[in-house]
């Protein structure tokens, strides 16, 4: 069973924050941890005609990146994240704590 204050928070976001209309491209990211919020806003894209697609990262990653990464890896900008930042149209990042 969906929670209604998590749908009722997705069509917030999609509608009145992000303002997506039809074939705008949304990235959402977070953690695993906001699963129930980023399949309803994921739902509430599709419902609006947007083109979500998901980016889902484990917490543990920045800690190892930024104690392990050499000087040269601390400063590399891939170019598929340069072009993602020239064509996506809203980016939304959810973050989340366990309960």
């Amino acid at each position: 069973m969906i929670d209604p204050r998590i749908e009722n928070m997705a069509k917030v976001i999609v509608e009145y924050c992000l303002g997506l209309k039809t074939g705008e491209l949304l990235r959402i990211e977070s953690s695993f941890l906001a699963e129930p919020l980023v399949k309803a806003v994921y739902r509430e894209a599709l419902r609006a005609g947007a083109l979500p697609y998901t980016r889902i990262n484990l917490p543990e990653l920045a800690e190892i990146f930024y104690r392990y990464a050499s000087t040269e890896q601390l400063t590399f900008l891939s170019e598929i994240e340069q072009r993602e930042a020239e064509i996506l149209n809203a980016r939304l990042h959810i973050n989340s704590d366990l309960n």
